[in-house]
């Protein structure tokens, strides 16, 4: 959006944000005619605005679908029609078809083939109408997460099984896992069971993994999850964090180079790092529901996407 803009834009964020490579996105937008620099592919990055020609954009987004997304709901603003190729695997393909479900539902114009190819016209602009926003999947997560755990019980409400939303597949993760799933029209509701180890391909919903990883280390067997190298580049190296505080808390972890393999131990106590990583802070929080002594340090990074996680936390608490 800062390329449509007149004008100078810097973009910048915290330590961690410094540290997340954003050279494949720079160079897809300089071929759409817009300038960049940046600090060697990372941020903070300057963008030089409202010279968004568009054309053919050609995009590698093995490293984030945030790349594709990005360009195309920019694309009904730009001043020729937007061909857009995505070469690479798309990783986290669920995001990518709900910015594109978003755009149409506000009249934009745009041709799928395979998801790869995106054709978006610049004729048709958004047009404002009220629009329904169900509840978040990935923050969900966590509280079907904490059943499973606790074999417990919990319901999720606006929350459509038919959601598009990719973390939607988390649940049926879990009842690989031996969980029990009831789908309502607008709910999703699970009672936790004698939890399983399985294999998983999380490709598509790389934001889970953390949850799932603390999981399994409450299943019998182990569990491996598969073809996440994108993790590599998040608000951390979440393959490495994901491992070190699994070891921490006395699970067996092996970590590949694109997965892991969560080997279920007697767990104990510990201090968690959070490596200012959200997800992080709210997966390791669920050990703490089976395991006395879970400290989790920087308990306010949550704040990134989940600002009053804690509190909501504290009713699953309160009812166990």
């Amino acid at each position: 959006f800062a390329g449509l803009a007149n004008g100078e834009t810097v973009l910048t964020g915290d330590e961690n944000m410094q540290r997340r490579p954003i050279q494949r996105l720079l160079d897809a937008l300089r071929t759409a005619g817009i300038k960049t620099s940046s600090r060697d592919g990372y941020p903070p990055v300057r963008i030089e605005g409202g010279t968004f020609t568009g054309g053919r954009i050609d995009i590698d987004a093995s490293v984030s679908s945030q790349f594709v997304s990005s360009i195309l709901l920019s694309s009904p603003y730009a001043k020729r029609p937007v061909v857009l190729h995505v070469t690479g695997r798309l990783s986290s393909l669920p995001y990518v078809d709900m910015s594109v479900h978003v755009m149409r539902s506000f009249g934009a114009e745009i041709e799928v083939i395979e998801s790869s190819l995106f054709r978006i016209s610049n004729r048709q602009k958004y047009i404002g109408h009220e629009f329904t926003i169900e509840a978040d999947a990935s923050s969900a997560t966590y509280f079907f997460a904490a059943a499973a755990i606790s074999g417990g019980h919990v319901v999720i409400t606006n929350l459509s099984p038919e959601s598009l939303q990719g973390d939607i597949r988390f649940v049926g993760l879990l009842s690989e896992m031996g969980c029990r799933i009831t789908n309502h029209e607008d709910s999703i509701e699970l009672q936790g069971g004698k939890l399983r180890g399985i294999e998983a391909d999380m490709n598509e919903i790389p934001d889970s993994v953390p949850t799932l990883a603390v999981v399994a280390a409450f299943a019998e067997g182990p569990t491996s999850i598969l073809n996440i190298a994108q993790l590599r580049h998040k608000e951390t190296n979440r393959l490495k964090a994901i491992t070190a505080e699994l070891s921490r808390l006395g699970a067996g972890v092996e970590l590949h180079e694109d997965g892991l393999t969560i080997h279920p131990h007697p767990l104990r106590g510990a201090t968690i790092e959070t490596y200012n990583d959200h997800r992080i802070a709210m997966s390791f929080a669920l050990a703490g529901l089976r395991v006395k002594g879970v400290v989790i340090t920087n308990p306010s990074c949550v704040g990134k996407s989940f600002p009053n996680f804690w509190e909501e936390f504290s009713k699953l608490e309160e009812k166990e």
